[in-house]
């Protein structure tokens, strides 16, 4: 059930993005999500909009939630969590300059 902000932002929406755009001669990138209408985020840079993007999507959410606005459902399919298998790391061995990895099997 969700009941709060942090709940939507974690279900699976259409995230369009990074976008390069020209605005005024200088480079800007954007985020959107489909399924919300008037939600976008914009940078000066790609990590900066990827940075500030889930804190925004939070922000919006919550402000709608506020407002007793309806927050459509993602589009996308659910997601599924998958247990990782059970694995070793490989082992790593550090000579010189150089970085060797042991085969591991799984």
């Amino acid at each position: 059930m969700l009941t709060n902000a942090t709940d939507y932002v974690m279900l699976p929406w259409s995230i369009r993005g990074p976008i390069r755009r020209q605005e005024q001669g200088k480079a800007r990138y954007e985020m959107r999500v489909e399924e919300l209408p008037g939600f976008s985020v914009s940078a000066e840079t790609e990590s900066a909009v990827l940075y500030e993007f889930k804190s925004a999507l939070h922000s919006f959410i919550e402000a709608a939630l506020q407002r007793g606005a309806e927050v459509p459902r993602p589009n996308g399919p659910p997601v599924r969590y998958a247990t990782p298998p059970r694995s070793r790391l490989p082992r790593v061995r550090v000579l010189g300059a150089h970085i060797t990895v042991a085969s591991v099997k799984l």
